[in-house]
């Protein structure tokens, strides 16, 4: 670090920085005629646009990386025998992963049976809590950070890359904990039984949303292919269920970032692929299962809150609405209705807009300890479960299902 900041020093004495240059400092603790006296580690044009997350990462004051944890677990085998014994074995249970193309933090799995007239659908996640002990200080740093940060091509992760990318990552063909939910629904789509239990699984594919979704397109008839169509089969059920029971829809574009050898080369629409759907239904009914266990048996937890829009909101989303010649009907649920909306505009060119201005228009959804719903996605009961790589409410939720699991 020295020798570097000299090299720079020295070229700064060859080539005087320009107005307008970035430069990377460190405070040394002096301050002269009131100013601050600074070692100057790095410096570039503002032009210079690989410097751009190290920016953002400074300006918005985001952890660093992670130091080292003298009680950080690096192996399976050393987990306290609490966190090793009974634990169901699904290793033999077909079970993919599925997530982007570049994802490495993969935190949730899915598997999917019919049997007879039933459905069980389960959903493992990442047992995070058998290596982050409550109070431990990896804990406390996890708590600090709160969450992962996703910039670009790079992450600034909630969790060590060793826990992140490796023992909580569920890769494929490793045998890999996890806190798992078995569903079971009738043909209609009702949930009739929940059980939550630790498990140990062995994913047989890390598949990404592009291969799901040209497996759903194309069934090539292997026993993956006829698993991964009965689920999407099984999800569009739900999602039609839902969409009927007051949940909104919204019709919004999503953005990916380009990258070519770690240079951003471009911004372009995010595809929606009918895995992503399927993704989305699995873990919003593993989200929703939890819950309603939680509430039901009054564990104290955390519940992710979304409140019904404030009468002024919506009277000025009525007004907004009349202006596309868009009558919101009173006399059904408001979700229901706002649905409606959403539907009238879909495939016109003000379509994004209607549903960005009905998207501002409602609550903030926050963690709350009591269970209010869920209004936006018209759920009696809704916490978040299903990713505690990358965001410590779920890490907490998962500590008050283990309490309940263990009586």
């Amino acid at each position: 670090g020295e020798n570097y900041a000299a090299v720079q020093r020295q070229a700064e004495d060859e080539n005087e920085p320009e107005e307008g240059d970035f430069a990377r400092v460190r405070l040394v603790g002096r301050t002269i005629q009131g100013r601050q006296e600074c070692e100057v580690l790095e410096r570039f044009d503002s032009g210079n646009d690989a410097h751009d997350v190290d920016r953002i990462i400074l300006r918005h004051n985001l952890p660093g990386k992670h130091k080292e944890y003298p009680d950080l677990i690096t192996d399976i085998d050393k987990l306290p025998e609490s966190e090793r014994a009974k634990r169901k074995d699904y290793r033999k249970l077909l079970t993919v992963t599925i997530d982007g193309e570049h994802a490495k933090d993969f935190d949730d799995a899915v598997s999917f049976k019919k049997d007879g007239g039933r459905y069980i659908l389960y959903v493992h996640i990442a047992d995070v809590s058998a290596f982050v002990a409550k109070g431990s200080t990896l804990d406390r740093e996890a708590e600090r950070r709160g969450t992962s940060y996703y910039l670009g091509n790079r992450v600034v992760p909630m969790l060590p890359e060793s826990l992140s990318n490796n023992l909580c990552s569920l890769r494929p063909d490793e045998d890999r904990l996890t806190l798992s939910a078995e569903l079971t629904y009738d043909r209609d789509g009702n949930l009739t039984n929940s059980y939550f239990t630790r498990g140990l699984i062995r994913s047989a594919k890390r598949m990404t949303y592009t291969m799901a979704h040209e497996m759903i397109e194309h069934p090539d008839g292997t026993v993956l292919s006829d698993m991964i169509n009965d689920l999407y089969a099984f999800t569009q059920l739900l999602k039609k269920k839902r969409l009927g029971r007051g949940r909104v829809d919204l019709q919004m574009t999503d953005y990916e970032l380009l990258f070519e050898e770690d240079q951003f080369s471009d911004i372009i629409t995010a595809p929606r692929y009918k895995s992503h759907f399927l993704v989305e239904e699995a873990m919003l009914s593993a989200n929703e299962a939890v819950s309603k266990i939680l509430r039901e048996q009054q564990v104290p937890s955390l519940y992710r809150v979304h409140e019904p829009m404030s009468m002024e909101s919506l009277s000025s989303l009525m007004t907004f609405l009349a202006t596309f010649g868009v009558k919101l009907d009173t006399s059904k649920e408001l979700g229901n209705a706002l649905q409606d909306a959403v539907e009238k505009v879909e495939g016109k060119p003000f379509s994004h807009v209607v549903s960005f201005v009905i998207l501002r228009s409602m609550m903030q959804a926050f963690y709350g300890e009591r269970p209010m719903g869920h209004f936006g996605l018209g759920f009696t009961d809704y916490t978040h479960f299903t990713s505690p790589i990358r965001r410590y409410p779920d890490l907490i939720v998962h500590r008050c299902l283990k309490s309940f699991i263990d009586g």
